[in-house]
Order: structure tokens, then C-alpha cells, then sequence
């Protein structure tokens, strides 16, 4: 069939323009659905696994407390006294604890919290067990269907000099501590359970699909392959489909957290991209197809009048013209064919004139020729030399680049892969046939383009820009032969002698092993000062106990020498502390618990903590404050720790009859919190490091002043939660000023 130019216009520009946007499209709808569905898998395994901590924490904090009130009761003589301690340990604790008992080592049960009869305990688990030598004793009670929670049983050692003198046992419900956790991390749409090893249900929290029934989920929860590292699987339920992920906790005898997510809701943006997707191309679809005959319609007509008047002129009239004014390329094509037309009639006479011209030109050039050939040949010999230096240049820098024992990619300036040697081949699974492929060129190359080439998971952490700005940093975990390495690249242009582009050149640095140095440094670090906070604690019970004379009269240099052993106690215990949120910090586990709060009631705790400290140096303390005291999103215990903090440091570093300014303004959405003194100032050359775990300022240390140097570090990292940092301003000598800012409303972040 033939067809017309407008036809063919109409076809080729509709095929041109339709087959690339098919093409585009599909390739963004199912890559993007592909990053949407990981996404949303791995942010409900994230979900699973915080979850699964935050329970193991807060059930083993209550494990160190039992540990510190057993140590305690040694201390005790009298049965009524121990009686007493526990019944007031309760009543502190009273929301979580249901009952504690003591037990001596003979397995009589001698002092509980409860009005029960006292019981030989002797063949209970509870007991024996510790009196073997088990560490602590942990037993799940029976799921209480009435309230759809659980209760565990919790018995620690009671030892002296290391000789076991009885048993501590309390029964913890666990409501509160599951509704606390919970309600920081589950999202609206879960269904989230616990349950022990042997599938026995601890609790439960009902959201999106009541009709799920419990029984269920027990067949479930029994048949998917938990582990301690967080899995996920989707399956089919009469209710529809369903995302499981689920995580053990080995610590509390293999108790598995299973989350229910219903894929409708999990899955909703991407059906509404599908949706989005087909409605554009719909749209998209009919606009081209009326450009395309408008145009088309548009061009053919002047084509047509230029094709019947270039007939007449192919017949041999020369005086014959075309007349087109479209004012585009048509009207030149026609203009052009005048001049041709005219040209032609001049030519004609002129032909045989020049022909014995030519003939005598050719000649002159043949001469010409022959000389040339000769230069020729001499430069070609002379090019094959540089080729061969070339060469051996070319097999010095491969053979260079193949012996480095760390991996080298290489993207010649078409960003088509040229080379990479055998170290990059052994790591990412290279072959030749790679060679050629081409990778995107955004983000300087980035290794996340490389995932359509290499056929191995692994993850990218964008680095940030380097000076000059033709480096860019990232670095990369990977999975080889069972061990997790990780690499810095420094990916950067390569250009010759004449600033010519040579393509990129990615260079790999191998960083697993100070990796893992920082990690066993953070390790060490969280478990050394958990380990040291319990003897701290226990040493301030038995000072305080003391101190307010239990253990009989002080005369006053014992009590004096006592208080300040209890001072340098509580400074311990301080540090430890902050060395514990520094460990969380870094493993990204403290918890934050946002509320709406008065900030009257945060700056008024601190500034009444501080009055004697004030007083003792004579220091002018002002507080400018609004009139009406607005409230903030905070969290208020975290919050309370940064203004501590800076205040403590103010009086601290200023001297006496100094001055020290808490200033508190509204602003439009946020409250600018300020804290200025006149004091000794921070050194210009200590500044850029002032926010670093463990510094402290070189004229700081002259001063003799305690410090550990990591309240400024934990107090901006509290701050950047709140989405803020730490401002600061100082001039040795003559002073520091620090202020950063709190949301009065819940953002996106909070």
C-alpha cells in the first residue's frame, strides 16, 4: 500500500515520539514500583526490629534494678527492715510490679509484698535454679485474655561476699511497658503480637483488621522461620494479602515480635503512581496525536507546490519559478531552487569554457600529488612511532592498575565501562562481557547506577561533596566469601595533558577493618558503663542508707568524709550515664518521648537545681522570659538535660559576681532559648572541635573544673532530634553565648 508524505509525517512522528514515552514510562513505573515495594519492606522490618529492642530494654532494666535491690538487702539485718525496703521498692514501681518476694537460702519464703500465705519454695525453678548459680531466673505467666496482656516472673540472686543468701523474685506486668513501646514505634495500620518460644501469646495490639483472630495468628506466628536477625514474608488470608515480619529476642527465651501490615495499605502509593502513570500517557497520548496532524497538514502543501514546479525546471524550463512564502526551510528549499535554476542557465555557457581550464588543473595537481605522497609516507612512519611509545605506556599504566589490591572502575567519556581490574572483577563478579555497558552518569557515576550492571547486593551510603568539585565520596558494604566489607570510593575525572576528558575513574579504599575497630570501641563502651552502673547504684544506696544514719550515728568528720564520697558517686554515676548516651547516640538508640508541654516547666526544674551553685559565687543570674509562657513539642527529660548542661557550664566557667543571661523569646512557629555569660571564653583554635565526644577546651583544663567533655556532644545530638543544632558565639576571655531552637507544634520529624 502506498502512502502519501502526510501519512508518512503523521506515522513516523507518531512512532518517533509514542514508542520513546512507552518506553520511559514503563521503565519509570516498574523501576519505581520496585524501589517502593524495598522501601516499604525494609521500613517495616526497621519498625520490627527498633520494636524488638525497645522490649528487651526496657524488661531487662527491670532485671538491673532487682539486681541493685538484692545487693541492698544484704546490707539489711532485720527481716521487718527488708520487709519494709521491698514494700517501698513496690510502691516506687507500683504500675509495672505486681508483687515482690523474699526468700532466704533455705527456700522459706519470708517477706512478699502481697497479703498471701508465705510458701516453701524450695522446688519452685524460681528458686532452685538461682541457688545453682543461674544468673537470673525468667518465666513467662499465662496470657490473660481478659486484658489481652502477659506477666513475667523475674528472680535474681541475693549474694554477700559471694556466698548466696536467698532469692529476690518479682512478677512484672507487662501493660504498661508494652503500651510504651508500642506507641513509640508501631504505625496505625499493624497488628503487632509477642509471643514466648513455645508460641504461648504475651500480648497483642489490634489495629486495621479486628476480624484477624487470635488462633491465627498462633499458626502463623509457629510456622514463620523467626530468627534473631529481622525476616519478612507476604502470605494470603481470607482477609487478603499480608506483609509478616517478625524478629526472636534471644535475651528473653526466644520471644518472637510477629507485625501484621495489610498490603492494601502498605502498597497504596504505589497504585496510586500506576493510576498517575497511565492517566498522563493518556493525556500525552492525545496531544501528540493532534500536533502531529497539524504539522503534518502544515508541510505537505508548500512540498507539494515545490515538487510541481521542480517537474517543470527537470523538463528544461529555466525560466520558470517557484513561488513559495511559508517564511521557513520550504521557502529557502524553493529560493534555493530559483538560484539553481539561474545558476544553471550562466553554467551552460560557461561549461565549455572551463573545460580546457580543467584539464590543464588536473594535471598541476597530479604533480602536486606526487609530492605529497612522499611527505605522506615519511608522516605515516613517523605516526606508527608514536603509536608504538603509545602502546608501551598503555601497558604500563594496566599493568599498574591490575596489580593495586584494592578495586579501580574506569568509565571512558561516552560513560561506557573501558576497564577495572581483577580485584574489582573478584569483588562485584565482573566479566568481560561488562565492558561496554553503559552506566548513568548522575550523581558522579554513583555505585547505586551500577546495580543494572553488577549482579550482587549491595548498599551505597552517599559521602558528602570533597574539595575540588570534580571528587565526590560514598562508601559501600558488600557480602564476599560470608564476610561484610566495606569501601570509601573516591570517584574523580581523569584528563590528559591538554585538560582533555579522559572519562572517571573510580577509586576504592578498603575501610572494614577500622570499621570494625569503632564498632568494638562503641561495644566496649556501652558494655563497660552498663556494667560499672550497677555497683555505682549500689554504692549510693548503701552512702545514702548511712548518711541518714540507718546503720547508727556519724560524728562529723565521718559524715563529712561520707558526703563527699557520695558526691564523687554521683559524678560517676553522671559519667556513666552520659557514656551510656553516647553509646546510644552512635547506635542510633535513644528514645525520644515527644509531648506537648509548658516550658515553664522545664527551665524552672533546672534554674531551682542551680540556686545554690549561683549562690556560692555570687553570680548576677537573669532570666528574660515572655509574659505568657508558651508551649513547645519536646522531650521534656531531654530537653531538661541541654539546658542543665549549658547553664552548668555558664556558672561553671564564669567567675565570681560574674553575670549568666537565660533568655527565652517567641518566635513565629519556634521559641529561641539562649544561655549567655561572661566568663572565660572558648579558644578560637578549640571552636570547630567543641561538640566532639571527650574535649574540653585547653584554658578549661588550667581551670581545675570537673568535666568529662561529653555534655556539649549529647546535648547537640538532643537538640538535632528536635530538628535544630547548638549556635554558638565566644571571644576568649570575654565570654560564650549558645542558643538554638524548639518547635512549638509536631512536624513531619517529631
Amino acid at each position: 500500500m502506498k502512502l502519501s508524505i502526510r501519512q508518512k509525517i503523521f506515522g513516523i512522528g507518531l512512532f518517533l515520539t509514542l514508542i520513546p514515552l512507552l518506553i520511559i514510562g514503563l521503565i519509570f513505573h516498574f523501576s519505581t514500583q520496585q524501589y517502593l515495594a524495598e522501601t516499604i519492606r525494609d521500613n517495616r522490618e526497621t519498625l520490627t526490629n527498633n520494636t524488638s529492642i525497645a522490649i528487651r530494654d526496657k524488661i531487662l532494666n527491670y532485671k538491673d534494678s532487682l539486681e541493685t535491690l538484692a545487693h541492698n538487702l544484704t546490707y539489711l539485718k532485720s527481716v521487718e527492715k527488708k520487709k519494709e525496703f521491698i514494700q517501698k521498692f513496690q510502691e516506687e514501681h507500683s504500675q509495672n510490679i505486681k508483687l515482690l518476694s523474699f526468700t532466704d537460702r533455705s527456700g522459706q519464703e519470708i517477706a512478699r509484698t502481697d497479703r498471701a500465705v508465705l510458701k516453701d519454695k524450695r522446688k519452685e525453678p524460681s528458686f532452685y535454679k538461682i541457688k545453682e548459680g543461674q544468673k537470673y531466673y525468667i518465666e513467662w505467666l499465662k496470657w490473660n485474655p481478659v486484658i489481652e496482656i502477659g506477666s513475667i516472673i523475674f528472680s535474681v540472686p541475693i549474694l554477700k561476699d559471694g556466698d548466696f543468701q536467698g532469692a529476690l523474685t518479682a512478677e512484672i506486668f507487662l501493660f504498661d511497658i508494652w503500651q510504651q513501646t508500642i506507641s513509640g514505634y508501631a504505625s496505625p495500620i499493624d497488628n503487632i503480637y509477642f509471643f514466648t518460644e513455645n508460641n504461648k501469646p504475651m500480648a497483642e495490639i489490634v489495629t486495621t483488621f479486628k476480624e484477624f483472630k487470635l488462633e491465627k495468628v498462633k499458626k502463623i506466628a509457629k510456622e514463620f522461620p523467626v530468627r534473631e536477625k529481622v525476616s519478612s514474608k507476604i502470605i494470603d488470608t481470607k482477609i487478603g494479602s499480608m506483609l509478616v515480619t517478625g524478629k526472636s529476642i534471644p535475651t528473653l527465651q526466644n520471644g518472637k515480635l510477629i507485625v501484621f501490615s495489610p498490603l492494601r495499605e502498605v502498597y497504596k502509593p504505589i497504585l496510586t503512581l500506576r493510576n498517575k502513570i497511565i492517566v498522563t500517557g493518556g493525556i500525552a497520548l492525545v496531544f501528540l496525536i493532534i500536533v502531529t496532524i497539524f504539522f503534518s497538514r502544515l508541510i505537505v502543501k508548500p512540498v507539494k507546490k515545490l515538487r510541481r514546479g521542480a517537474d517543470i525546471i527537470g523538463k528544461g524550463n529555466l525560466e520558470h519559478k517557484i513561488e513559495i512564502k511559508t517564511g521557513d526551510e520550504i521557502e529557502q528549499l524553493a529560493n534555493d531552487f530559483n538560484v539553481m535554476r539561474e545558476e544553471l542557465k550562466n553554467s551552460r555557457g560557461k561549461l565549455e569554457k572551463n573545460k580546457e581550464v580543467l584539464e590543464r588543473t588536473v594535471k598541476q595537481r597530479t604533480k602536486k600529488l606526487e609530492k605529497t605522497k612522499d611527505k605522506l609516507a615519511k608522516t605515516l612512519e613517523e605516526t606508527q612511532e608514536a603509536k608504538k611509545r603509545a602502546e608501551n605506556e598503555k601497558n604500563k599504566t594496566s599493568a599498574i592498575i591490575s596489580n593495586l589490591v584494592d578495586p579501580i572502575i574506569i568509565i571512558n567519556p561516552n560513560n561506557k565501562i573501558s576497564l577495572f581490574n581483577p580485584k574489582a572483577k573478584e569483588i562485584f563478579g565482573f566479566s568481560k562481557s561488562d565492558i561496554g555497558k553503559k552506566v548513568d552518569k548522575s550523581d558522579y557515576h554513583s555505585m547505586e547506577n551500577f546495580k543494572k550492571v553488577i549482579d550482587k547486593d549491595y548498599q551505597v551510603i552517599k559521602g558528602k561533596d570533597t574539595e575540588p568539585k570534580n571528587l565526590q565520596e560514598e562508601e559501600l558494604n558488600i557480602e564476599y566469601e560470608g564476610n561484610t566489607l566495606t569501601y570509601k570510593i573516591i570517584t574523580t575525572k581523569v584528563h590528559d595533558n591538554k585538560k582533555g576528558s579522559l572519562g572517571t575513574m573510580k577509586i576504592f579504599s578498603d575501610l572494614t577493618r577500622a570499621k570494625r575497630i569503632n564498632r568494638l570501641k562503641t561495644e566496649f563502651v556501652s558494655i563497660a558503663a552498663h556494667q560499672l552502673r550497677t555497683p555505682l547504684s549500689a554504692i549510693k544506696w548503701v552512702l545514702k542508707m548511712v548518711l541518714e544514719e540507718d546503720a547508727g550515728p556519724l560524728n562529723e568528720e565521718q559524715e563529712d568524709a561520707l558526703k563527699k564520697g557520695f558526691e564523687s558517686n554521683e559524678r560517676m554515676i553522671k559519667l556513666v550515664n552520659d557514656m551510656l548516651n553516647v553509646s546510644r547516640i552512635e547506635e542510633g538508640r535513644l528514645e525520644f518521648n515527644f509531648a506537648k508541654i509548658n516550658f515553664k516547666e522545664v527551665y524552672e526544674t533546672v534554674t531551682n537545681n542551680l540556686k545554690n551553685k549561683v549562690k556560692e559565687k555570687g553570680i548576677k543570674f537573669n532570666i528574660k522570659k515572655p509574659t505568657k509562657m508558651p508551649s513547645v513539642y519536646v522531650d521534656k527529660e531531654r530537653i531538661r538535660m541541654v539546658i542543665q548542661n549549658l547553664l552548668d557550664n555558664a556558672i561553671k566557667y564564669t567567675p565570681n559576681n560574674g553575670t549568666v543571661t537565660l533568655e527565652i523569646k517567641k518566635l513565629k512557629d519556634k521559641l529561641k532559648i539562649r544561655i549567655k555569660d561572661n566568663g572565660v571564653g572558648i579558644p578560637q583554635k578549640d571552636q570547630q572541635r567543641l561538640f566532639t565526644k571527650f574535649f574540653r577546651a585547653e584554658n578549661v583544663k588550667k581551670m581545675q573544673t570537673d568535666g568529662n567533655g561529653l555534655g556539649l556532644f549529647i546535648a547537640n545530638n538532643i537538640v538535632k532530634k528536635h530538628n535544630s543544632k547548638i549556635y554558638f558565639k565566644s571571644t576568649e576571655g570575654r565570654g560564650t553565648e549558645f542558643y538554638f531552637y524548639l518547635p512549638l507544634n509536631k512536624n513531619k520529624e517529631n
